[in-house]
């Protein structure tokens, strides 16, 4: 496994995450 720093372009990526797994799972909010 490879850890990077997050960066800027990671945002609709993390943004896609928080929509697709549904209430509980995450703490992300499902929008911008």
């Amino acid at each position: 496994m490879i850890v990077r720093p997050v960066r800027s372009s990671d945002l609709p990526a993390l943004i896609e995450l928080a929509r697709s797994t549904g209430a509980g799972l995450t703490t992300l909010p499902a929008n911008e």
